[in-house]
């Protein structure tokens, strides 16, 4: 699960590579969990991007660390959470996804985010 003032990692290339999360929006609930929508803080970046530190950004959360269970029983868990950077349009910002992502974004409808990853679990 991601709460504010969590620490999450950013798994494209956009620039960005450790955030501070801000706020989840998401209706009566305060945990964010995987294809939730997550407001975000720069801490640290790659030179030579848009991106500089403090800047704040509209992302989704690809792993958390806390289990996912799915309708078939299965259960994912992954060792860091980690967003990929979106834009206000909901697309993704960088052009490659580094690791793989669950198929629970392919029923929010983030399909663009699964055709730039390698994996899909």
């Amino acid at each position: 699960m991601v709460f504010p003032g969590t620490t999450v990692y950013a798994i494209d290339n956009s620039g960005a590579l450790k955030l501070k999360c801000i706020n989840i929006l998401r209706k009566l609930k305060k945990s964010g969990h995987v294809s939730d929508i997550i407001i975000c803080s720069v801490q640290t970046y790659k030179q030579k991007y848009k991106i500089k530190k403090s800047d704040i950004i509209k992302s989704i959360a690809v792993h958390t660390n806390n289990r996912t269970k799915r309708p078939n029983g299965i259960i994912i868990r992954f060792f860091k959470n980690s967003i990929v950077i979106i834009n206000l349009k909901n697309n993704p910002i960088g052009t490659r996804i580094k690791g793989p992502v669950t198929i629970e974004l392919k029923n929010k409808k983030y399909t663009k985010i699964i055709l730039l990853s390698k994996y899909v679990l």
